[in-house]
């Protein structure tokens, strides 16, 4: 089969920009950081036009003869230049799923009493021109006092998605809230992907004994009783417990995040890194992953937690490799 990878800049096309293609990098990530795309032109003279800032990029890759896929949009956010021995000038230029705009870093404080957590997401993503998608598993969690409390939209999601075990995911003016080590999509069906030994030409799997925790402690303050309540959520896996730092507005908050750090721990106990011998455009980011014909260790379902895919134009070379976690 015959890789190939095409690049939109703002929905254009250009034959100038595929000429001079080197190289090809895409990332998926399972929130957290973005997702990003590298891509490292020829530039011979330094002529090439330079990117406008906030560009949407889209990289399609796949094969000519079958499977392909498109990603992003990406916002360019960068680019630079210099000088290979062995491919000369070049230009790179960069991006990623996050739309950087001033309302996603300005600070400020709201309170919301007695909403659920879709909710405050959709009012206050709303509220910056970004439009939040929440997960079914979120609808029916209820805060009866949030505070914001000077944050940026992007500190306040993050931080609602450490809490609540979720992903934030930015993706073309919208936020995405879904729910981590599920491998579910929005609809609720369930992201499968399956790879046998034949389909892969690197693996190293591993266990880790150091998330190994009796289990996690997180605090509140009872505003009634005027002191600090410790809340535990048991792993039975070591002697030491993990704590929070952090002091938790009420209890429901606290055992949310205690149960969200637990089934982190857990997931982290096993991880794999995996190399495919051909470029897969259908491996993607939490997704179930069926790994068969490795070790007794390897053969089982994983997460896939991160995923990138490279494309090497001199070469015509596409490839795939990921990070997994165990899945729940």
């Amino acid at each position: 089969m015959t890789p190939f990878c095409e690049l939109t800049f703002d929905g254009a096309s250009s034959d100038l920009v595929t000429s001079h293609l080197l190289k090809v990098d895409i990332v998926l990530n399972s929130g957290g950081d973005p997702d990003k795309i590298t891509a490292r032109l020829a530039d011979p003279f330094a002529q090439l036009p330079r990117p406008r800032e906030g560009a949407k990029i889209r990289g399609t890759l796949g094969y000519v003869e079958g499977r392909k896929r498109r990603f992003g949009p990406f916002i360019c956010d960068g680019y630079s230049g210099g000088f290979e021995e062995e491919s000369g000038e070049f230009l790179e230029v960069r991006g990623t799923s996050v739309d950087f705009r001033a309302s996603a870093k300005h600070r400020a404080t709201k309170t919301h009493k007695d909403k659920s957590l879709a909710d405050i997401l959709k009012s206050e993503a709303g509220a910056a021109g970004f439009e939040a998608i929440v997960s079914p598993a979120f609808q029916n969690f209820t805060y009866d006092h949030f505070f914001r409390g000077e944050k940026s939209l992007m500190q306040m999601v993050g931080e609602l998605a450490d809490i609540h075990d979720a992903i934030e995911k930015y993706e073309d003016g919208k936020i995405l809230f879904l729910e981590r080590g599920s491998a579910l999509d929005l609809s609720g069906a369930l992201r499968t992907h399956a790879l046998t030994r034949d389909d892969l030409k690197f693996w190293n799997w591993s266990r880790d004994f150091r998330n190994n925790y009796a289990g996690v402690k997180t605090a509140y303050r009872d505003h009634d009783k005027g002191k600090r309540v410790v809340v535990k959520e048991k792993l039975d896996k070591g002697d030491p417990w993990y704590e929070y730092r952090k002091l938790f507005p009420d209890q429901k908050t606290a055992q949310a995040a205690a149960r969200s750090k637990a089934k982190q721990l857990n997931r982290k106990e096993r991880q794999i890194e995996i190399t495919c011998k051909c470029g897969d455009p259908d491996l993607l980011e939490q997704m179930n992953l069926t790994l068969t014909g490795l070790s007794p260790e390897a053969d089982r379902d994983w997460l896939t937690t991160s995923v990138t895919h490279s494309f090497d134009a001199e070469s015509m070379a596409f490839d795939t490799s990921a990070s997994c976690e165990m899945r729940e």
